[in-house]
């Protein structure tokens, strides 16, 4: 007979831990799912501080150079469930060659960010969306689910301890949440062990003298997500499989690519696309492709689509836009900005499109209203604008002399 270990078929247990996971109708209605089977607790968090903290660097950050002294990690099985959250001096880890985040690429993420505002006071930005799409993404790997509250109380913890590894505005300290397999046995089922860790590095700001407006290329032979998979949330193979295709536009001397999915535009590279344009009947809107599951439903989008609207110049909306409707609008005149948004960029200008050689250009193309956008939620960000998408880490002052007592002077 068939050996089902080799085979990675399914058990009868393992189809039911996905089934809710695999129903389409539920992939867009719960984008930021809340619901928690299990989960560890801000109260069972020990930390274990470093003996040999290192040096700030020097020169120039860059962008996930530099790895801080601590990590928060918290372990999972299927036997004993989740394990007590803890924060541990930064090591590397040790993988099994079977392990499956190698072979199958279990594996998600987030990106988030820490600022310290003029006060010193910690910020980050509307943590509890990056945690509840960490859940989803979980869900959809067939990870175990958690509580996104205790995620983000852990988190503040964390960064309570790598308060000095936050750097001056406008660098930041960038956040990368991961949850991997730690299951060590070939064949393809969810994982019966798995680890969420969060590491940080400081980066400096993402426009280096001054913002640039970059060019993008239509991509029109691979895609990076389709209908029914798994787009929607931030999984590492998301990633992997169309780098092919930007680095083919980097060699013909673009910034990145705009990608397809049957015509309709999705994404900008790794960004969220919008545009400012007059539409076919005439209104001048913000538009951006509207959730169809093949797109990462982007904390900065849904912030830049709240303040658009909140504001109320322009009307803000979600919507299906096919690329020939650029072509037209760009030939017509009518297409005002291009822009994309995320959390590496915040928001940035995109000067032209190119579509079969054929290259549209906006009327502003380093920008105007995107660079207020883009004041706007650095503002916010940085807490020079009290708003409530800004989260503060409550420090003490016992943390705040345990801080300075590791500095290097």
């Amino acid at each position: 007979g068939i050996n089902a270990e080799y085979m990675g078929i399914y058990s009868l247990f393992d189809m039911l831990r996905c089934f809710k996971a695999s129903l389409t109708p539920l992939r867009v209605s719960r984008l930021f799912s809340t619901q928690a089977s299990g989960t560890f607790y801000h109260k069972d968090l020990t930390i274990t501080r470093t003996s040999t903290p290192k040096d700030f660097p020097k020169g120039e950050l860059g962008f996930g150079a530099h790895i801080t002294d601590h990590l928060l990690e918290v372990l999972w099985s299927e036997k004993n469930g989740w394990s007590k959250p803890q924060i541990v001096p930064t090591h590397n880890f040790g993988l099994h060659p079977f392990n499956t985040t190698i072979h199958y690429a279990f594996e998600g993420f987030e990106g988030m960010k820490a600022y310290k505002d003029a006060q010193g006071k910690i910020r980050t930005f509307r943590p509890e969306m990056n945690a509840k799409r960490l859940v989803r993404t979980s869900e959809e790997l067939c990870f175990p689910s958690f509580d996104p509250n205790e995620f983000v109380k852990c988190l503040d913890e964390y960064l309570k301890i790598e308060e000095r590894w936050i750097p001056e505005s406008p660098a930041s300290l960038y956040l990368r949440p991961t949850i991997m397999s730690m299951t060590n046995k070939l064949g393809v089922h969810p994982p019966a062990e798995t680890m969420l860790f969060v590491c940080a590095a400081p980066s400096g700001s993402y426009f280096k003298g001054g913002v640039k407006a970059i060019r993008l290329k239509v991509e029109t032979q691979g895609v990076r997500a389709w209908p029914g998979g798994t787009g929607f949330v931030k999984a590492g193979a998301n990633y992997a499989i169309g780098i092919r295709y930007v680095h083919d536009a980097l060699a013909q001397g673009y910034d990145q690519v705009l990608w397809l999915n049957g015509g309709h535009v999705t994404e900008a590279g790794a960004m969220n696309f919008y545009m400012l344009w007059k539409n076919a009947q005439g209104v001048t809107e913000v538009v951006t492709p509207i959730l169809d599951g093949t797109i990462l439903p982007g904390v900065t989008r849904d912030s830049v689509l709240q303040i658009v609207r909140e504001e109320g110049k322009y009307p803000a909306n979600e919507k299906k836009i096919h690329v020939d409707e650029i072509v037209e609008a760009g030939r017509q005149g009518r297409v005002i900005e291009f822009f994309a948004c995320g959390t590496a960029v915040t928001v940035g200008p995109i000067a032209s499109i190119t579509y079969k050689g054929e290259e549209i250009k906006a009327q502003k193309p380093n920008g105007e209203y995107s660079l207020q956008l883009l004041k706007k939620l650095l503002d916010i960000q940085l807490g020079r604008t009290p708003h409530r998408f800004s989260h503060i880490v409550q420090q003490t002052l016992i943390h705040l002399i345990k801080n300075l007592s590791l500095i290097h002077i």
